[in-house]
């Protein structure tokens, strides 16, 4: 099971990992690539709060939430999210094991791998992590305030501790920051300024703001999108004859998220605050309060049932019973991914 740069990871049966931020954060850090990193040398680096969850096991219900989120954000998002390989169970329960190991790296391996040094392209990076962040919150599934250790270089999404559905548009609070789902991004704004300065640049403010215009300009394009306004410039297929370029799509889009949006932070109504239907039929009539005329839209993510206590109790009833059952486990999995 070990190898020469990836941690090896172990879980237990109370507290199970894949590892998966843990990966992210070493594969996000540019100059840790000499370094014989620790788990004491992680949790000095990392930021306070970060290190228990990435250094030690994961609470089981954790990682099958994780493995849920990820086949989701896979088939949802357009850079996809970081699947569970595997959930491995061991008789040990303790709290706070750190399981983590990592060869100290060598000519050899830092050789087998070139791609590890050198520069990064950051407006890429940004690029991605905007198109992520976009459709997760207009799909509904906002993954809340994210830093560097949320989203991998290429995009994929990897930290699923404040994902939720949420029943509308209104700018709902998903973390520990304050800040409401439409406002929670400047951590990863601040990840890309630190990405920049490992790498001695001086325009990683201008990469951020770089981020921000495609973060607005993907929700707006994203909107467009669930419409039913076609990508490409050709004959719209939700407003009988009229044409409909990127331009046009982008001030559409913009103009039914202002319609849409509350201003104001505000907590998840999950008890009795899901009806796609009701939603479908307020996107309806907002798009017409703007000139557009469409079919009520489907949305798949936008129940209870992927909301973070409902699938949290669903998960805890998987779990709760003397000796996991991994056969009710994967079951309960396979079918949050089918109903997406």
């Amino acid at each position: 099971m070990t190898q020469p740069n990836p941690p090896h990871l172990i879980a237990s049966q109370a507290y199970a990992s894949s590892g998966r931020q843990t990966a992210l954060y070493w594969f996000n850090q540019p100059l840790a690539g000499t370094l014989d990193i620790t788990p004491e040398l992680l949790r000095a680096q990392m930021p306070h709060g970060i290190a228990r969850h990435t250094c030690v096991s994961m609470a089981l219900p954790q990682a099958i939430n994780d493995a849920i989120w990820g086949e989701i954000a896979q088939r949802h998002l357009p850079h996809g999210g970081v699947r569970t390989l595997a959930i491995v169970a061991i008789d040990q329960t303790e709290t706070d094991q750190v399981h983590v190991v990592r060869q100290a790296a060598s000519t050899a391996q830092q050789q087998a791998c070139p791609g590890e040094s050198g520069k990064i392209p950051l407006h890429g990076i940004a690029e991605r992590w905007a198109a992520q962040i976009a459709t997760a919150r207009i799909i509904g599934i906002p993954p809340g305030p994210l830093g560097l250790q949320g989203l991998a270089l290429d995009g994929r999404l990897g930290d699923f501790a404040y994902i939720s559905a949420t029943p509308d548009f209104s700018n709902y609070i998903l973390g520990d920051t304050g800040a409401g789902l439409w406002d929670d991004h400047q951590g990863n704004m601040d990840a890309l300024q630190l990405l920049a300065a490992q790498q001695g640049r001086e325009d990683g403010q201008e990469i951020a703001d770089h981020f921000l215009h495609h973060l607005l300009q993907n929700e707006d394009r994203a909107l467009a999108s669930l419409i039913g306004l076609p990508p490409g410039d050709h004959v719209g297929q939700a407003a009988a004859g009229l044409v409909f370029n990127d331009a046009d799509k982008l001030e559409i889009g913009r103009q039914l998220k202002r319609v849409l949006r509350s201003a104001g932070p505000a907590p998840i109504p999950y008890e009795g605050g899901f009806d796609a239907h009701v939603l479908a039929q307020q996107i309806q009539q907002a798009a017409r309060m703007i000139g557009v005329r469409i079919a009520p839209p489907t949305l798949a993510l936008r129940d209870g049932r992927h909301a973070r206590p409902e699938m949290h109790a669903a998960i805890a009833a998987a779990t709760s019973q003397a000796g996991i059952d991994p056969a009710c486990v994967a079951r309960l999995i396979t079918r949050y991914v089918n109903d997406a």
